[in-house]
Parts: structure tokens; C-alpha cells; sequence
């Protein structure tokens, strides 16, 4: 090729490089006002400085749902089908969507507030599995008649959908000057502030040589209280212990993996909730958290449940956060037999194959995000029966004693009628189900109608008989109407 030619190619490259350059750039506007901050610093890294060294541990960190826990808002990361506009995503109000909550069972969205560094939630949640967008008021357990609360995204989400989360509120002033080490559930969530461990195996000879870096943390090899709270950290219904210093740092200075809970904050307890022995004062009534056993019954918050258990399992006994579905990250091959003998849990059950253990020690008696949850209060199921709170056996029999489904189902409190239209979805027998879906669909509550019909569609066109009209009207005149908010 002559010079002249050359020159004519390369000018051509330039010129189409340039306009590349310049399209990406209108692709790609900059993050929308109002992202929280970086964080001060406090160690942090970002899940960025682990890759090189880490390359399969991030890439299945990046297929698990922790990551999009929080994700500043484009295109690719709002999953409802709202305007976009130049590269941003609009709200049905025409505000341009900051951040996003979620991508699994639920995605919500934030825009900014009225005063400086405020995130306000928008009144309308995205269902992925359903492709359906839905009012916030529906997407939760809550009163029909009742306002939600309106929330701001570094006064509650902030401390577990992002790494090292510092609200920084201004009350006087009532401004936000939000910062977070890193957005979403990332590496250092877990394993700590990375700065001095990366720092240190950047050098080839400390990298290749033998030992483990205590400046890192590895939960599996914690003992068993501070390995179960480095998820109990988010999974626990607790109050921080200095409420001024958490608005201002979170739990940035108080608490790094490895550490006890105690020190930052206070777990939760039903006989604990007003202030009794300095304990915390909360909204919420108790039945909001808790059923009265003890139990928690919000979904999510599993370590309040385990630390009532009689059983000694950990959260890494059963569930690995780097193998699995992400679904609900249990550990491959994850079995009770690894504890308890095998022999005799054949004999025990008294049930076919397709009986887990956890279907009777671990019911799902929680809820959370229009399903239920199962509890982690590993129990032995007890044969008395309690109206209050459904049972193990209670969620499979749902035909059985007295046809508790039906009297569950239609003059249960709020939250134990979402718990049988859920559980109603795995009973075998559309005679008895059907029937009673239908009857669910017309409940008061948007959140038991939702599933509900969901339950029911997975029946098809089965056709019934209804339900006795006389039995639905004496249940109706007997229905538990408490106001039933589940605070998750």
C-alpha cells in the first residue's frame, strides 16, 4: 500500500474511532445526581481490586442476586419497561431513577428528593417473574386502608444493600450526604475492608507464598457466633445501639466482619421492643415482627430465628455464597445427614422421600417479598395445634385437622392467610384448593389476592364446585380483622 493510501486508511480509522467515541459518550451519560458518595475510605477497595487475584470467586459473586442489591440506574439495570430518554430511565412522574433495589422478586426504584442528597422511593414496584408492574401499596403485607411509610434510601435500605454504608443525615438542616463504600452486596461485605490484603499480595512474593493473610476474612473459618454474624449483620431484625452515631456512619465504625453483633447493635426480641431495659423503641407492634411464640415471621431476618434455635447449625453449614443457585445460595450436596444420623432420620419421619427434613423443622412460617419463607428457628414439630400460628404439618395438611386451610385461609389473621395461599400452591389436591383460591382471590389485603391467583393459576382451567357459601360467611363474620403490617 502506498504512504498516500495509507494515510487515507488511517484517517478513515481515526474518523470512525471518533465517531464511536462520540456515540458511546451519548450512550453513556454521566451517573444521574444524587449516587451516594464514595465512603471515606475506612479500608475499602471496592469488589473491582479483587478480580485480578480472584477471578472465578467474582465471577460467581456476580451471578448471585446480592449483587444487584443496589445498582445506580441505566437501561441494563431497570427491568421495568419505563421511558428511557438519553440514556436515562424515567419514573411514571417523568424523574429520572437514581438507584435501584433489587432484580429477583422485586425490583423498586429511587429518585431524588426535594432536599439535598435525599432518595425518595417511587410508588411503583416491578415484579420480574411476573413482568408486572405493580403499586408499592400492593407489594406488601399492609393494610388496605393504611399510607406506607415513606422511606428514604440512606435511612433504611443503606445498611445492608451496600458495603459500608454511612447515611450521613443532617437533621437540622435535613439534607443527605450519603456515602458507601461500594453498592450492592460485594466481596467486602463479607470478607472486610481489602486495602491492607491487596495491598500486600500485589507483591508476586507474598502472593505465591504459603499462609493466610489475617488482614482478610475468611467467615468459614470464624467461629460459629461471628461467622453467622457476618450475614446476620443483614439477615437479623436489630436496632443499632448508638442511633445518633448510626445516622451519621452507619455501621461503617462499629462493625467489620469477624466481629461479634453485640457491640453495634441489639437483635431484636418481642418481649423487648418498647424500651424495657434499654432496649429500643419501635413503630412497629410486635405481631408485626414476630408471631407469639417467639418466632420471627418476616422473612430475611433468619439469624433472630436461629439464635432461638435448639439446633447448632451455622449459616455456612448450609448455604455457600460462591457455589449453588443463587436462588437461595444453599451449598451443594447440603444435607442434615452430615449431622444427624442417617439411619435413624429414616425411621423417624414417618413420611415418603419427597418430605425434606427442613419441610417439618424449618416450615416456611416466615414472609417476605409475596411468598413464604422458611423459618430458621429449627424446631421439632409439635402436634398441638395453634390458630394463631400455622404448624409444619398445618402448611402440608392443609385439608386436615378440620380443614384448617379453609378456616386459615379465610378467618386468619392477614399474614397467616398470605401463608396458606402460598402454601396452597404445592398441595396436591385441586378439589380442595381450587375452591379456596378462589375465594382468596376477593380477599381485603392486594398482597393475599396477588398470590392467591397466583397459586391458583398454577391448577389451570380446573373447574370446582365453590365453597359453601353459608361456611364462607360464618368464617368471614369470624376472620381475625387486626390490622397486619409485616414489617419487612
Amino acid at each position: 500500500m502506498s504512504p498516500r493510501r495509507e494515510l487515507v486508511a488511517l484517517a478513515v480509522v481515526l474518523v470512525a474511532t471518533a465517531s464511536a467515541a462520540a456515540k458511546l459518550r451519548r450512550a453513556a451519560p454521566p451517573p444521574p445526581a444524587g449516587v451516594p458518595g464514595p465512603a471515606r475510605t475506612f479500608g475499602y477497595v471496592t469488589s473491582a481490586a479483587c478480580v485480578a487475584c480472584h477471578p472465578s470467586e467474582h465471577a460467581s459473586f456476580r451471578r448471585t442476586w446480592h449483587r444487584t442489591m443496589t445498582q445506580v440506574a441505566t437501561p441494563d439495570t431497570v427491568l421495568a419497561p419505563f421511558e428511557r430518554r438519553e440514556g436515562a430511565v424515567l419514573a411514571p412522574d417523568g424523574a429520572r431513577i437514581v438507584l435501584t433495589t433489587g432484580a429477583h422478586r422485586e425490583q423498586a426504584y429511587w429518585t431524588a428528593g426535594d432536599r439535598p442528597g435525599e432518595l425518595r422511593i417511587v410508588p411503583w414496584v416491578w415484579l420480574p417473574r411476573e413482568r408486572a408492574l405493580v403499586p408499592r401499596h400492593d407489594a406488601f403485607l399492609f393494610p388496605p386502608n393504611e399510607p406506607l411509610p415513606d422511606v428514604r434510601w440512606g435511612g433504611s435500605c443503606i445498611a445492608c444493600h451496600a458495603v459500608a454504608g454511612e447515611p450521613r443525615r443532617d437533621a437540622a438542616k435535613d439534607t443527605w450526604d450519603t456515602r458507601a463504600a461500594e453498592l450492592g452486596v460485594a466481596c467486602e461485605a463479607c470478607h472486610g475492608p481489602g486495602a491492607e490484603h491487596a495491598s500486600l499480595y500485589r507483591d508476586p512474593v507474598a502472593r505465591y507464598a504459603r499462609g493466610r493473610d489475617p488482614k482478610i476474612v475468611q467467615p468459614k473459618k470464624l467461629a460459629p457466633e461471628r461467622a453467622n454474624a457476618v450475614c446476620g449483620q443483614c439477615h437479623a431484625y436489630a436496632f443499632p445501639r448508638d442511633e445518633a452515631a448510626w445516622w451519621q456512619d452507619g455501621y461503617a465504625r462499629t462493625f467489620r466482619p469477624g466481629d461479634t453483633l453485640a457491640a453495634s447493635r441489639a437483635l431484636l426480641r418481642p418481649d423487648a421492643m418498647n424500651g424495657e431495659e434499654g432496649a429500643p423503641v419501635i413503630d412497629a407492634p410486635a405481631s408485626a415482627i414476630f408471631w407469639p411464640d417467639g418466632d420471627v415471621r418476616v422473612g430475611g431476618r433468619e439469624l433472630n430465628g436461629l439464635v432461638g434455635s435448639r439446633c447448632k447449625a451455622g449459616c455456612l453449614d448450609c448455604h455457600a455464597m460462591h457455589a449453588g443457585d443463587p436462588a437461595g445460595q444453599l451449598a451443594p450436596g447440603f444435607t442434615c445427614l452430615g449431622c444427624h444420623d442417617t439411619e435413624r432420620a429414616r425411621t423417624h419421619s414417618r413420611h415418603g422421600p419427597e418430605v425434606l427434613c427442613v419441610d417439618c423443622h424449618m416450615p416456611k412460617t416466615s414472609y417476605a417479598l409475596l411468598e413464604g419463607v422458611r423459618s430458621h428457628r429449627i424446631a421439632i414439630p409439635r402436634a398441638e395445634h395453634d390458630d394463631l400460628k400455622p404448624s409444619a404439618c398445618d402448611l402440608c395438611h392443609l385439608d386436615r385437622n378440620d380443614a384448617y386451610g379453609v378456616r386459615a385461609g379465610i378467618a386468619g389473621d392477614a399474614g397467616v392467610r398470605a401463608l396458606v395461599a402460598d402454601a396452597l400452591a404445592r398441595f396436591p389436591a385441586p378439589r380442595f384448593a381450587v375452591p379456596l383460591l378462589d375465594a382468596m382471590k376477593e380477599d381485603p389485603y392486594a398482597a393475599v389476592r396477588f398470590i392467591a391467583a397466583r397459586s391458583r393459576r398454577r391448577f389451570g382451567d380446573i373447574a370446582t364446585p365453590p365453597l359453601d357459601p353459608a361456611l364462607v360467611r360464618s368464617l368471614l363474620a369470624a376472620r381475625d380483622d387486626r390490622a397486619i403490617t409485616i414489617a419487612e
